[in-house]
């Protein structure tokens, strides 16, 4: 049996020089201006943006709530009192709504209009 001797381990010392550097910066450089070239030829009339009609728009500013929880209880309290009342959706079709517990006991009593019957057969099942 013979013995392998290994050579001893290093490093890489060789780095990359100045000159592989400025050639890689000027090939980038190159292939820019040719992509640009390239852009300019297939869209010639692109070159300047007139996208932009002068003057602007002018929109309206954000109108900031002054007091969000105010408002929210307000929202609430309209809210509520629309669901716990009765009053006239479209008067000329006789179209009204209802108070919520009325209209959840007419539910109960009638059912709703083509809603599939539950299914009580055997196994327990609803």
């Amino acid at each position: 049996m013979s013995d392998r001797v290994l050579r001893p381990v290093t490093r890489e010392k060789n780095d990359i020089g100045p000159r592989f550097m400025l050639m890689l910066l000027g090939g980038i450089g190159i292939c820019l201006l040719l992509f640009l070239g390239l852009a300019w030829l297939l869209f010639p009339h692109e070159v300047k943006d007139q996208r932009f009609a002068r003057p602007f728009p002018e929109y309206p500013m954000p109108v900031l709530q002054a007091n969000p929880p105010a408002d929210m209880e307000a929202f609430y309290a309209r809210e509520m009192q629309r669901l716990h009342s009765a009053g006239w959706i479209d008067k000329q079709a006789g179209i009204v709504h209802i108070p919520i517990d009325q209209a959840m006991q007419e539910v109960v009593k009638e059912g709703i209009k083509g809603w599939p019957a539950p299914n009580t057969g055997q196994g327990g099942k609803p």
